[in-house]
């Protein structure tokens, strides 16, 4: 399961941070949000911000030229259908269970079949999210720590139904995206998923930092 382009659904400060992140690893990436307002902001952050393509130029974290190619790759829409036409899509709104499965559901329905579905949440289970589709093997949870272009830290947690090839795909992907996986025991009881495997966990390297939209 290769994939090639990725979709993060929701521009808050955490949604355009994943897009700028994937989007700098080689990944042809759109950003949704409904909001239009949400979307100006999420364009000046990630090229502009204190975190954005600009600034990692000129602190040499990146060429001029891949800078340029991470802003190529990048696009911003208030388009479902579009955000869901990809071959993973992140989810990245606001944490409100009500709020993550109807996303999940509408994603499930617009999404092409081999389409995988992460959520960034860090306090609901995969479990009860993957439940909300009728694709639950290619449901994960990955968690992104804040500012997601500083940090290196990748949770990701597998539901019971969760297969080996829709964890391989996002494992690459983290990896080519500069994240630093390995694999842990149990996902910590902290983060609310008691009980839920860890396949992948890194540890951070930095300072701390749709429907819905704004993650």
């Amino acid at each position: 399961m290769e994939i090639t382009n990725i979709g993060v659904l929701g521009a808050g400060v955490m949604g355009s941070g994943i897009a700028q992140v994937t989007a700098t690893g080689g990944f042809d990436t759109v950003c949704y949000d409904p909001d239009a307002d949400a979307v100006e902001r999420a364009r000046e952050h990630t090229t502009t911000g204190r975190y954005g393509i600009d600034r990692g130029v000129e602190r040499k974290k990146l060429t001029p030229e891949e800078g340029a190619a991470a802003k190529e790759r990048l696009r911003f829409t208030d388009s479902f259908e579009e955000v869901a036409a990809v071959d993973l899509v992140v989810e990245a709104v606001p944490e409100r269970i009500d709020l993550k499965i109807k996303v999940f559901r509408d994603l499930d329905a617009a999404a092409p079949p081999g389409t995988i579905l992460a959520s960034n949440s860090s306090g609901f289970p995969v479990a009860a999210i993957a439940a909300a589709t009728e694709r639950s093997g290619q449901v994960l949870t990955w968690h992104w720590a804040s500012p997601a272009p500083v940090m290196k830290l990748a949770e990701l947690v597998r539901g019971p139904d969760t297969t080996d090839e829709t964890v391989a795909a996002v494992v690459d992907v983290a990896t080519r995206c500069g994240k630093n996986p390995r694999r842990r025991g149990r996902f910590p009881d902290q983060l609310g998923l008691r009980g839920e495997p860890c396949v992948l966990r890194g540890h951070p390297r930095g300072p701390a930092g749709g429907p819905g939209g704004r993650g």
